[in-house]
């Protein structure tokens, strides 16, 4: 027999369910590098669960402050029966393999008691093979692990820990936002009858994936971006110019591209977008925009001298084209206009647009941005640029 946590009757009937549908494969594949998304609610969320984990005051503080490094490589194999999982931070690293494993009724790591009010306890990992695993505080213990609904959600208990005062961990992963984030529920049941159970959210964004946060229609801000760079631009080629060739599919953005798998619709970057700039400006005479100019006129000569050389050199040094968006009004942006429209007529590679955005819309884009410039002169000498914070804090 085995301490694993237990299901009261009124429960017994929807796990008896899932176990059915429990299986050993997957439909969807958890590989790829992730980061894990820590923002003020995931801290909030997090000290609560350490709290719950009987984890005085400075030990969450450290933790709190090593939690910002922390990112997992997965690696899925032979259909999702073998989930590699490596985590990282600044303390180190921590590896284990998650064995899926078919249901067999027939294992004897199950018990099951009667409660005096004549219900049913059944316990989470009944049917399922116990591996021996060692956790990040190499402690010993024994995880089971299946896939449900239908292979996209991936389920495991780590059984029989006695750190935190005795109890199991449950853990639920499942893909969200089109395959861009890989969402980790956890629980913590301590064997302590009448304590509380510990639960934290764990949000990886996807490597390389340009979502500003979790919340983000990130492609559907850059189809507004898109389509106010083609209004401004004077060429129906620009499009074409900005970012190479352009292929006639409405899953595509100037930006992002869809592609099945698994019969499900996964958003990932262009491999050939141009990079984004933005520059948030009040159009003032403090922010002499002339600069940046003068800076874009000579990366593209860059570009252009690049592109010309043979495809070996070429990649050593590669410059990529580029969309910059200025946001932002003020008394000097008439004055620019005629400017930026001749800039673009003259650019193949560079094109520059002006937006106005939305509150909740600007601090999302800053983070999708590949490079911000605040173009800004303290008149005083002593002040910081609140576009800089601004930037500083989208990261």
């Amino acid at each position: 027999t085995i301490n694993t946590p237990t299901t009261t009757a009124a429960a017994t009937t929807a796990l008896t369910a899932a176990a059915e549908e429990r299986q050993a494969t997957a439909s969807v594949d958890f590989t790829g590098n992730w980061t894990l998304i820590v923002d003020d609610s995931f801290k909030s969320e997090y000290d609560s669960y350490l709290r719950k984990l009987g984890q005085p005051l400075l030990v969450r503080t450290v933790a709190m402050t090593v939690i910002g490094s922390t990112k997992e490589e997965a690696i899925q194999s032979e259909g999702g029966k073998q989930l590699f999982i490596r985590g990282m931070n600044v303390r180190g690293s921590w590896e284990r393999t998650l064995e899926a494993s078919e249901t067999d009724n027939d294992n004897d790591a199950v018990v099951e008691e009667e409660e005096e009010d004549g219900g049913i306890l059944l316990h989470a990992v009944e049917g399922h093979v116990l591996k021996p695993m060692v956790t990040a505080d190499e402690e010993e213990v024994e995880v089971a692990s299946w896939w449900e609904d239908g292979g996209k959600v991936h389920r495991s208990w780590v059984v029989g820990g006695k750190k935190y005062g005795g109890g199991d961990f449950e853990n639920k992963r499942y893909l969200s936002d089109n395959g861009n984030m890989l969402v980790c529920e956890s629980t913590f049941h301590p064997s302590e009858e009448g304590r509380e159970k510990a639960t934290v959210t764990w949000r990886f964004l996807r490597e390389g994936a340009i979502y500003g946060d979790a919340g983000f229609d990130f492609p559907n801000l850059l189809t507004r971006v898109l389509k106010k760079e083609k209004e401004s631009s004077s060429d129906d080629d620009d499009d074409e110019d900005v970012h190479g060739k352009q292929t006639p599919n409405e899953e595509e953005t100037l930006f992002t591209q869809c592609r099945m798998q698994n019969n499900e619709r996964i958003i990932q970057p262009r491999q050939n977008r141009p990079a984004l700039l933005i520059s948030s400006t009040s159009w003032t005479p403090d922010e002499d925009f002339s600069v940046l100019l003068e800076a874009l006129e000579k990366l593209h000569t860059s570009i252009i001298t690049n592109a010309s050389k043979p495809a070996a050199a070429a990649s050593s040094s590669s410059f990529p084209n580029m969309l910059v968006v200025v946001t932002g009004k003020g008394p000097q942006k008439e004055y620019y206009l005629p400017l930026l429209h001749k800039f673009n007529e003259q650019h193949q590679h560079i094109k520059i647009i002006t937006l106005w955005l939305e509150a909740a819309d600007y601090p999302k884009l800053l983070g999708c941005a590949t490079l911000g410039v605040c173009l800004h002169t303290s008149t005083s000498g002593l002040d910081l640029p609140m576009k800089v914070l601004d930037m500083f804090g989208c990261q």
